[in-house]
């Protein structure tokens, strides 16, 4: 996920980790992290790109281009 943020960066896309790992629920009420395997792993692994109803063609061909690059 890093990788892929930093080479989106780099063409300009912002992107954001939409729930980082201490913002987690079971985090915050100190349960044992190894009961919720999934929570943990797509905290590590998502990544969210620009989506909005405001986005212009233009927006949405830099996105696309962008991502692209990463296949």
């Amino acid at each position: 996920r890093d990788i892929i943020l930093k080479k989106l960066a780099r063409e300009g896309i912002s992107t954001i980790v939409p729930i980082p790992n201490h913002e987690l629920l079971h985090n915050l009420l100190r349960l044992n992290k190894k009961d919720f395997p999934n929570s943990e792993k797509r905290s590590h692994t998502t990544l969210s790109i620009p989506i909005f109803p405001c986005l212009t063609d233009r927006q949405v061909e830099k996105i696309s281009h962008g991502l692209r690059l990463l296949i």
